[in-house]
């Protein structure tokens, strides 16, 4: 699957350019029983907008632009989810691994923002209606 995204914020906010958000993702499922199953997700995500705004000697560089880890940043993540399911209920844990590059310093991860990688575990449970 792949998206692709206009970011039409430039005007309101005097900033020269526009942006563009691409992803692409490819999906995979495997059930090992009919109570058992693994899903795998691999992402990459690009961030086109250049980031200035102003004009003359007053560009600047826009910084906290809320899509992805800067102007011009991309990622890569890798999402591992096991499923455990019995009739209508389900428990299933996320495991994802993110990795950004090319990353403005304060739009990434860690206390300041500088760390380039990440690790999320996370556990949900539900009733399939």
């Amino acid at each position: 699957m792949t998206k692709s995204q206009k970011l039409l914020n430039g005007r309101d906010f005097a900033n020269l350019n526009d942006g563009n958000q691409y992803a692409a993702s490819i999906d995979g499922n495997y059930a090992f029983t009919k109570h058992y199953s693994l899903s795998a997700r691999l992402d990459y995500m690009a961030y086109s907008d250049t980031g200035t705004f102003g004009t003359g000697s007053s560009q600047t560089t826009l910084v906290g632009n809320e899509m992805g880890y800067g102007p011009g940043s991309r990622a890569v993540s890798l999402t591992l989810t096991p499923i455990y399911q019995y009739k209508h209920w389900f428990v299933e844990g996320d495991l994802s691994y993110v990795h950004a590059y090319h990353l403005t310093a304060g739009e990434a991860f860690g206390q300041n923002g500088n760390q380039p990688n990440q690790f999320v575990a996370m556990l949900n449970t539900g009733i399939l209606l």
